[in-house]
């Protein structure tokens, strides 16, 4: 995932040991106006989400493209540091292109049903335990 990304998301360059690639279920968000991807032809996109940036620089190649906010939410102080809202678009729409190299999710959950775009699957994340509080069992009298 690139969030709240401060310049162009992805950069492909050609290389000449390279035939080609693939980039596939990938989250990027722009804070600037920058491109998503500078490439050349070579590379190829599939269903990846693309938000903040300009939309001409969406690849044609990438025809199952999200073009919304992926309702993402990032607090590295939290239990669960990534949290993708229950209506997010990118729910469900990544491709099972990857499906013999992703068996797990960021979490290490293990992938079943449905890919996301991003790196989280279909997790139902457990509430935090209830705070504990102490409680006295002195005798009153």
């Amino acid at each position: 995932m690139l969030l709240n990304n401060q310049g162009v998301g992805l950069q492909l360059h050609d290389n000449r040991d390279i035939l080609s690639s693939a980039a596939v279920n990938n989250v990027i968000v722009n804070a600037t106006n920058d491109p998503y991807v500078q490439l050349s032809e070579r590379h190829t996109f599939d269903s990846n989400s693309y938000f903040g940036g300009p939309a001409d620089s969406i690849p044609s190649s990438d025809t199952n493209a999200v073009v919304a906010d992926p309702m993402i939410t990032v607090d590295s102080t939290a239990y669960n540091p990534v949290i993708i809202d229950k209506d997010s678009p990118i729910i469900g729409k990544g491709s099972s292109l990857v499906s013999a190299l992703v068996t797990k999710d960021f979490f290490g959950t293990k992938q079943m049903g449905s890919y996301n775009i991003g790196a989280v699957g279909n997790v139902v994340i457990p509430p935090m335990p209830p705070t504990m509080k102490p409680v006295d069992t002195r005798d009153p009298g």
